[in-house]
């Protein structure tokens, strides 16, 4: 039972993203979508929302994979080295998981059988549409995903940005939609 107390902070990362993904970046959709359109809003929201999740999963990427070092961040300095040391924290959270016993047999289990590997795309969807790229890209390298990487976090951020934009544009347009059929009604 100890070994699973180490995913915790994960999962409480990935509920505290997602809510707050939905509360803080649904408001510029609904805005453009009522001051633009609901059309606008979208091809407008999809590139950016895109490019914005990419960024996170790289930036996800290169901390999970060792590229961005705390000793690199604290010689920057200012706002960066501030973040030095919580950026330690999170690669050594991150190697005590991947190195634990249920790092290893997630790793085993989903990699080495046909299942498996239809589990892991599954979930890499699955985590696209909740957790965004940030938190897609570090579970699939966990899994031991090395190659296509970028591919795989640019795919991740389609996801994410296609499913994210495409409900508030179009609940937008129906709520607007259903406020001009009421104000013709009455």
């Amino acid at each position: 039972m100890k070994k699973y107390f180490l995913a915790l902070p994960a999962a409480a990362l990935t509920a505290g993203l997602y809510y707050a993904d939905t509360i803080i970046f649904a408001a510029p959709i609904v805005a453009l979508g009522i001051w633009l359109g609901p059309w606008p809003a979208f091809l407008i929201c999809i590139p950016l929302y895109f490019l914005f999740d990419y960024a996170l999963g790289r930036l996800a990427l290169a901390i999970v994979s060792g590229q961005l070092k705390p000793k690199k961040v604290r010689h920057q300095g200012g706002v960066l080295g501030i973040l030095a040391t919580p950026l330690g924290w999170i690669q050594s959270w991150f190697r005590r998981l991947e190195q634990s016993t249920l790092g290893t047999q997630i790793q085993k289990r989903l990699s080495s059988t046909q299942g498996g590997r239809a589990a892991r795309y599954a979930s890499f969807v699955v985590a696209s549409y909740f957790g965004t790229a940030f938190i897609t890209i570090p579970m699939i390298y966990l899994l031991g995903q090395r190659k296509y990487l970028r591919l795989l976090t640019a795919f991740s951020a389609i996801i994410y940005a296609v499913t994210f934009v495409t409900p508030y544009a179009l609940g937008t347009f129906l709520v607007l939609s259903l406020v001009e059929w009421l104000a013709a009604q009455f």
